[in-house]
């Protein structure tokens, strides 16, 4: 199952940023992190027109190789995300 999230990625071109979709599979995810790069280009105006002076920022890493992206939302949000219809079997 892949869960869809909101990536932030730079454009080094304009030291600016853009957003696109990116699906992930919540399998591979071995690490979540906020991310204050992401953050303080927010405060500096480098993010994308739309998004709330509030937003948040997640480093999702990937076990497949060096993969790593940014997503909207905070750590717990995206946690949520990953792991929303995966339940524990008991018995």
């Amino acid at each position: 199952m892949l869960v869809r999230l909101t990536e932030v990625f730079e454009v080094t071109s304009a030291s600016k940023y853009s957003m696109r979709e990116v699906s992930i599979n919540p399998e591979h995810v071995v690490a979540l992190r906020q991310d204050v790069v992401a953050k303080q280009a927010l405060t500096e105006g480098r993010m994308p027109d739309g998004l709330s002076g509030q937003a948040d920022f997640t480093r999702v890493y990937l076990n497949t190789g060096n993969l790593n992206v940014v997503v909207v939302g905070s750590p717990g949000i995206v946690e949520e995300k990953l792991h929303t219809g995966r339940r524990v079997l008991k018995g």
